[in-house]
């Protein structure tokens, strides 16, 4: 789910016995660089048998935008080899529809046009992936309402925020950001007008 720029992720699965070669499915959370630049390396796909899911709204907003042909670029050979899905993410709370089993997108719109959280259900234990929803742990978590330079429609992405960090508090539900710091793994409850976050035990 995400590649980053691949590195120490690629590293980690080595270090499990993984190839990259038994990778089936990469999952995107949106299309910034720093999510999808570990798809690739001098053109060549890094995950050779996998099929890449992409939100449909941010394939169409980047491959459109001049300033991301590096990302269009990321997917290219993908799509070259017919090895491109687009999907369209459910809304919380309304009729949520896995696309794939025990993997639910949810729309998080507003970082970028197609951000997606994903909600991972097995054997009765749910965790969201919320790829960009924080960024800036420190602060967004207490003030949810402050936005970074990096997101598209500030005041939407905002609204994502609020509205996933309520329900994963509410359900107690853990997450896990990518920008948030090692171990990037915790829980979120609601403290005033905005919300903490316990990291989990390493």
């Amino acid at each position: 789910m995400d590649t980053g720029f691949g590195g120490e992720s690629f590293n980690r699965l080595r270090s499990l016995g993984v190839g990259l070669d038994r990778i089936d499915v990469v999952l995107l959370t949106h299309m910034h660089r720093d999510h999808i630049g570990g798809l690739t390396k001098g053109g060549e796909p890094l995950f050779p048998n996998a099929r890449v899911y992409i939100p449909q709204r941010d394939l169409e907003h980047f491959t459109k935008t001049a300033v991301s042909a590096d990302a269009v670029a990321a997917i290219t050979p993908y799509q070259a080899q017919s090895r491109v899905q687009t999907f369209q993410p459910s809304e919380l709370e309304e009729t949520m529809s896995e696309l794939l089993p025990g993997i639910t997108p949810i729309a998080a719109y507003g970082h970028t046009p197609g951000h997606t959280v994903f909600l991972i259900e097995s054997e009765g234990e749910r965790f969201f992936i919320i790829g960009d929803i924080v960024h800036v742990a420190p602060v967004q978590f207490p003030c949810p309402e402050i936005t970074v330079i990096y997101d598209v429609d500030k005041s939407t992405a905002a609204a994502s925020r609020l509205k996933i960090l309520n329900y994963v508090a509410r359900n107690e539900i853990p997450i896990s950001g990518v920008h948030i710091a090692p171990p990037g793994n915790g829980t979120v409850q609601s403290a005033g007008n905005g919300f903490s976050f316990t990291p989990a035990a390493c």
